[in-house]
């Protein structure tokens, strides 16, 4: 079964990047990357998004109470790896929230979580 087994975020240079990595292989179909970024209380979300079908680009976005805002596809996925980048402009405050949790999503289902580690 796909397992994250190491997550992390770096904020600079007026982007956000997500690294996630994964045991085991990626089955076809649909596969999305998220990064949900919460503030204190967790009443406020923001996820960020990099989604796949069958190793082809599908698209990369920025989710919130709003709406969904589509970002240029700006990742790196190789074999049991992905680094995903968002401009922060679109992220905005949710770079100053605390909580982060990577998750890998596979055919509209959450196979694995994991809270990223603080910076």
């Amino acid at each position: 079964m796909t397992q994250i087994r190491e997550c992390g975020r770096t904020i600079g240079g007026g982007i956000v990047v997500f690294d996630i990595e994964w045991d085991d292989e990626l089955p076809r179909g649909p596969v999305a990357w998220r990064v949900t970024v919460a503030n204190d209380d967790g009443s406020e979300h923001v996820a960020l998004v990099h989604e796949r079908s069958d190793n082809d680009f599908v698209a990369q976005y920025v989710e919130a109470e709003g709406g969904r805002q589509r970002v240029a596809e700006d990742a790196t996925v190789e074999e049991g790896h992905v680094t995903a980048r968002f401009p922060v402009k679109v992220v905005g405050v949710a770079t100053q929230w605390p909580v982060w949790k990577a998750a890998m999503v596979i055919d509209g289902e959450t196979v694995s979580e994991k809270v990223l580690p603080s910076t």
